[in-house]
């Protein structure tokens, strides 16, 4: 590891001393410094980033993050040359510094370990992931520091991760004990690494490599001997006892000077690795392996200016990442990461499949497929029909986000522009109105959502088009949501969206609203899933972002999914985006949505099927107000109103069951 970023020789006593522990002159010594002098010589870097014709090109900002705040400084000068940090995942708030001391965002000391079977010649960095128990957090230390490219063989240590005992001082080491493995790079080669995370979520669960290792070099970016040039990637799956393996070279460069850290999320899905100048990131979608997403462009998220850059670490929730210099009690830099910034980061790529690493993929139509039955719902409940005489071909059906047990219901083509509220037992209770609308064309579905001013907005979509022939575009209405008055009948004006499709006229009934963004509106197309021509096969998702104001010449955007649904005839989001459902004649499919998804890719990942009710021609589908339950209508002269419930936990029951698909 470099101390300081000048062109000269550096001459480092590395005993680390801590006053509030020494007694009587007698202070304890570091376990990995101890007595430990080194002399070494470092050329300060030029600049972050080289532009090398076989690695990926960093090219832009990633989605902004929040500010980087400090809450403090590391209070402890045990800690005085900072290396690798990782979020626990067994004590909350904690990180653990080097594999060695439990540090908090303030930078208050709270623990320290004593790792036994294990030597210090140069621990680097350190992660955190699952391991060979099921269930369990593991401790990762690199031992793969070499400044000289004298050590052919490096060591990793995996420990258990443990609990920090409630009173125990921050001084009275918790001892574990490590697995020690000696990992060999290939063809006699000696690398200088710093940079090391573990493979961990779904997309890791997908792929079959959990608990892998990922190894980062160190060097300049410019230099022709690879052994010094740095940024190439390197991995190793470790068994469940320490033993000799052999690191495999993958065919991946990163294109970044002197790489001084990495990570990955909990969730598995954004990279980072961290060098004296930037932070860069990656979005990993759940289809791609850390090879695929990191042969493609990463780019640079907020950093503060820090002594020597070292350190990085994500939170144990995903939710923020910290980074940490070398130095005498450096500032916890901490950088929270909000739900805007992981749904663009997992956006601008979920769109894409790709061949292979470094292919730099085309669209290719990316398709999920239906995995299994859903955990279950609550069984099918009648809970009446719908009597209304106005109502008679039922085709969208969303539930008010004003008022309990109310549902807003819409005709297929032959109606004028009307809207109609309905309750559970299927009574009419109003009648809307949009009286700046002429002509209804072939009104599908309706979808509730956020909109540009506060409150809640209906969006009817009029996208209907049997015969694939309406190449002036579709149309989407856009109306703030009215509270029932007592005459029972309301007259609202609406926005206007003309809106085509990139290539030609499409069919569609299903439309949702992100609830999660300012009225992201998407589409599923309707078809029978087998026609070549894919104006007519159905199951492709777009999606429009719909300006403020009304617009006349907006495009749908590709999303590359496509849906593994014959004749998708409605669909809806839960209220608060964590539930994605798609209904057709024969099935009401479900995907869940992580906090950190994309819609894109969320519904990249394979979907389940729930409970539903045989019906004459299953149309409408909506959640309720309160996400606790969905119903179903049918077309026809009155047709019954389903009810299925949905347990507090149900999204979560979801989610984990579909991650152990």
């Amino acid at each position: 590891m470099f101390a300081f970023a000048f062109r000269t020789f550096v001459v480092a006593l590395l005993v680390a001393a801590d006053a509030e522990t020494c007694a009587d002159g007698q202070c304890p010594a570091s376990p990995r410094t101890a007595g430990g002098v080194f002399m070494q010589m470092q050329t300060k870097p030029k600049r972050a980033l080289v532009d090398a014709k076989d690695g990926p090109h960093i090219l832009h900002q990633c989605p902004a993050t929040q500010a980087g705040r400090s809450f403090g400084n590391v209070q402890t000068s045990q800690v005085d040359e900072c290396s690798g940090i990782a979020a626990s995942r067994v004590n909350r708030g904690v990180y653990w510094e080097s594999g060695w001391y439990g540090l908090t965002r303030e930078g208050k000391h709270v623990a320290r370990l004593r790792i036994e079977n294990s030597r210090a010649n140069d621990w680097e960095d350190v992660a955190i992931g699952p391991g060979p128990r099921e269930g369990k957090s593991y401790i990762y230390v690199g031992d793969v520091g070499d400044n000289r490219r004298q050590r052919g063989t490096v060591q990793i240590y995996r420990v258990e991760e443990p609990a920090i005992p409630n009173g125990r001082g921050r001084n009275d080491d918790i001892v574990v004990r490590a697995e020690r493995f000696d990992v060999t790079y290939p063809d006699g080669m000696k690398y200088d690494c710093e940079a090391v995370f573990i493979d961990q979520g779904l997309g890791a669960e997908k792929h079959g490599t959990v608990g892998r290792l990922y190894l980062i070099t160190k060097g300049d970016g410019r230099n022709n001997d690879p052994q010094w040039r740095g940024g190439d990637v390197f991995y190793v799956d470790l068994p469940a006892r320490g033993s000799r393996l052999n690191f495999v070279k993958t065919s991946v460069r990163i294109n970044v000077d002197f790489a001084t850290g990495a990570d990955i999320t909990p969730q598995g899905n954004v990279i980072a690795i961290r060098s004296y100048g930037n932070v860069l990131m990656w979005p990993r979608p759940c289809q791609w392996t850390i090879e695929d997403s990191m042969s493609r462009d990463p780019c640079y998220v907020d950093k503060k200016n820090e002594r020597q850059g070292e350190a990085i670490a994500f939170g144990k929730d995903g939710d923020h990442y910290i980074t940490i210099s070398e130095g005498n009690k450096p500032p916890v830099w901490w950088f929270a990461m909000t739900r805007k910034f992981q749904q663009e980061m997992m956006s601008s790529v979920a769109l894409l499949d790709i061949s292979g690493p470094g292919s730099k993929g085309a669209l290719v139509p990316i398709e999920p497929r239906i995995a299994n039955v859903c955990p279950a719902t609550g069984g099918a409940e009648w809970k009446g029909k719908v009597w209304s005489t106005d109502i008679n071909e039922c085709s969208g059906l969303a539930a008010s986000r004003l008022k309990e047990d109310v549902y807003w219901i819409n005709n297929d083509s032959g109606d004028g522009p009307m809207l109609y509220a309905i309750n559970l037992r299927g009574d009419e209770l109003a009648t809307i109105k949009v009286v700046n609308v002429e002509w209804a064309n072939d009104w599908e579905d309706v979808a509730m959502g956020p909109g540009p001013e506060q409150g809640s907005y209906i969006y009817v979509a009029d996208t209907g088009d049997n015969y694939r022939n309406r190449w002036e575009g579709v149309q989407i209405y856009r109306f703030k949501e009215p509270p029932i008055q007592d005459n029972r009948y309301i007259e609202v004006s609406a926005d206007r969206f003309d809106i085509k499709y990139p290539s030609g006229p499409y069919d569609c009934e299903a439309v949702f609203v992100d609830q999660r963004s300012n009225g992201r509106v998407y589409v599923i197309t309707k078809g029978d899933n087998k026609n070549s021509d894919p104006r007519w096969r159905g199951g492709d998702l777009f999606y429009i972002d719909l300006p403020a104001q009304p617009a006349n010449d907006l495009t749908f955007q590709e999303t590359g999914l496509r849906i593994p649904v014959e004749w998708a005839t409605g669909a809806d989001m839960t209220p608060n985006g964590g539930i994605i459902s798609i209904r057709s004649y024969g099935n009401v499919l479900m995907w869940p949505r992580n906090d950190w998804e994309s819609v894109e890719q969320s519904m990249a990942k394979d979907a389940c099927y729930v409970n539903k009710a045989d019906e004459r021609q299953g149309e409408a589908i909506a959640f309720g107000k309160n996400g606790d339950h969905y119903i179903t209508v049918s077309e026809g002269i009155n047709p019954p109103v389903w009810y299925f419930s949905l347990s507090g936990n149900y999204q979560q029951a979801l989610a984990t069951s579909m991650a152990t698909e």
